[in-house]
């Protein structure tokens, strides 16, 4: 089934500190709410920690967290399943990949959460020569 597409929005601003707060938190309020619009079944606690782990790798390792930068978030959706995308403005030094990390490394850990919560996730690489990266993850509906 094609997955329909909820909604779209740019958040756009200078993050006030080092992990984009600001931009972060205005992001997953979004988020929280167009998903719960579209899939009031979802889990908000998981899809907010990783709504958030998505926007603050993309303000931390891309040019969306320099002044003015800014991302574009999307939900997608079908009957029992919700796709959330995150695209960067570009930039990154690499695509994203799960790390090995100590127990004492206090960060580092995102996309394994994003592997152990989410139903499913991936990435996708922009052509352009600012070779912007979307980063998605879905949650599917669990029945009982």
């Amino acid at each position: 089934m094609a997955l329909r597409v909820a909604e779209t929005l740019a958040v756009v601003g200078h993050p006030a500190d080092a992990l984009g707060t600001p931009l972060v938190r205005r992001g997953r309020a979004w988020v929280r709410e167009t998903v719960a619009r579209v899939a009031p079944w979802a889990d908000m606690d998981v899809l907010d920690l990783l709504a958030a782990e998505v926007l603050t790798n993309a303000i931390t390792h891309t040019a969306s967290g320099e002044d003015g930068g800014a991302v574009v978030l999307a939900v997608r959706w079908s009957a029992g399943r919700v796709r959330v995308a995150v695209t960067d403005d570009g930039r990154a030094d690499s695509c994203p990949k799960m790390c090995a990390k100590s127990e004492t490394t206090l960060s580092g850990r995102g996309l394994a959460l994003l592997n152990a919560l989410a139903s499913a996730w991936g990435y996708e690489t922009g052509a352009d020569a600012d070779r912007r990266v979307t980063v998605w993850f879905e949650l599917t509906e669990t029945r009982t």
